[in-house]
């Protein structure tokens, strides 16, 4: 096993350099309230830091602060763990899978201080974090990380009711469905159905009205998982697919959300690409290519312009070709 030199060289950082920066980002978080553009670049300057060694660092120190503080204190170094955990998980520099499983690490050591006894509600949102996490996960196997991000949400829910806590309710519902239609373990066709059934749950709080763009993510969701799923007639589901889809681009439009836009008017155009729609495919990818020149038009530079098109080279592509097979008109 790797051991933590307690002697610091160019390569190596020692204990005593990450608990200093440990000390340093909470106190960072602490005084910003967790503001990322207070902490981001405190870890952008510390990516050697960001390893298994931190970990084990974090950990301990958590462990033995929460043994020995008094309740109120353990709690103050909790909420700081907690929203470190939650920028790390979404840091976008380092490694990605360090990243993850530092904040892991931190959601777990929140669980010994707020337990489901103690406060419940604090205790569910860390396991709805902590789903993500698992979610998210790049290290062990991809079918465990679902089974365990299935496993927290499901805890969650024990405490978020649509009564009590509709929003958080709904909003584990929808991460709820996305582990399901992901899942690998048990049967497919069943685990495709517990998604579409998380999403219209989710969707009975997530009104177009009161939350469009949550509305519309889950709308979109849902097409996915119809446009997967296997009971049933093919075609209904992929009629109902279709639907979702274009629920959904009645939020996503391009000016609004470029980003998504693209995202589901592509998954839209390959629908009716796949069915030979040629017409309605041309129809969406055009949706998904006025959103990509907007993107590209708000570029910062020629490289990035070139990169956003590369992403989406294959609406491109597809758009192309379904003019040629629909002949001229």
């Amino acid at each position: 096993m790797d051991e933590i030199s307690e002697t610091a060289t160019s390569a190596n950082p020692s204990s005593q350099d990450y608990r200093e920066f440990l000390m340093e980002v909470l106190l960072a978080i602490a005084h910003s309230n967790g503001d990322p553009k207070v902490v981001y670049p405190l870890l952008q300057a510390n990516l050697d830091k960001l390893d298994h060694n931190f970990i084990h660092i974090l950990q301990a120190w958590a462990s033995a602060k929460f043994s020995e503080a008094e309740p109120e204190t353990a709690e103050g170094i909790a909420r700081n763990i907690g929203n470190f955990s939650n920028l790390i998980k979404n840091f976008t520099l380092g490694n990605k899978a360090n990243n993850v499983e530092i904040a892991m690490a931190g959601y777990e050591q929140l669980l010994t201080v707020f337990t489901r006894e103690s406060n419940r509600e604090i205790w569910a949102v860390i396991q709805t974090n902590l789903g993500n996490a698992y979610y998210q996960r790049i290290r062990n196997h991809r079918a465990e990380n679902i089974e365990l991000a299935i496993e927290a949400y499901q805890r969650a829910l024990s405490v978020y009711t649509k009564t009590d806590f509709p929003i958080e309710w709904a909003i584990t519902q929808n991460n709820l469905g996305t582990a399901y239609r992901d899942r690998i373990r048990h049967d497919r066709a069943q685990n495709l159905e517990k998604a579409i059934e998380a999403y219209e749950l989710a969707l009975s709080v997530r009104t177009k009205k009161d939350f469009p763009e949550d509305w519309a993510k889950t709308q979109n969701n849902l097409g996915n998982a119809y446009s997967q799923k296997i009971r049933g007639d093919k075609q209904e589901n992929l009629n109902k697919a279709i639907a979702a889809y274009q629920l959904a681009l009645s939020v996503r439009t391009p000016e609004a959300n470029p980003i998504n836009c693209l995202t589901t008017s592509r998954s839209l155009g390959n629908l009716h690409f796949t069915q030979g729609n040629w017409q309605k495919a041309i129809d969406a990818y055009e949706q998904g290519k006025t959103a990509v020149e907007l993107m590209r038009s708000w570029a910062i530079n020629d490289q990035r312009r070139q990169e956003i098109k590369a992403e989406a080279i294959e609406v491109y592509q597809k758009l192309a070709q379904a003019y040629i097979n629909i002949g001229p008109i």
